[in-house]
């Protein structure tokens, strides 16, 4: 967090900070805390939604994006949070199908 505090418009250290989130996530889905994975799958959310928005262009930055709110929709499907769940996955559609129609030889994100 120091790196990024201190050169917040270098995107590699906000991507880094985002890839450790979700290897925090990941730990914490193994460990059961799914409450803690909630709060880190938040906070990666943050910085991938910093990039996508400074970097539109970048197709990593909303693949990305896409899908930390499909993992998000996911955790809150598995909790019974429907309408939280039915938001994030909405988002990771409109992500997803904007990034279809921009790059349509791309066959995946």
């Amino acid at each position: 967090l120091f790196l990024l505090r201190n050169n917040p418009a270098n995107f590699q250290y906000q991507l880094d900070l985002s890839h450790s989130q979700f290897n925090i996530c990941n730990v914490y889905l193994f460990t059961g805390l799914k409450n803690d994975v909630l709060v880190a799958y938040n906070l990666a959310l943050e910085v991938y939604e910093r990039l996508a928005l400074v970097s539109p262009t970048v197709v990593s930055y909303q693949s990305e994006l896409a899908i930390c709110y499909t993992n998000i929709g996911s955790l809150h499907l598995e909790s019974a949070n429907l309408d939280e769940a039915l938001f994030a996955y909405d988002r990771a559609l409109e992500i997803n199908e904007r990034l279809a129609l921009v790059n349509p030889a791309v066959i995946r994100f």
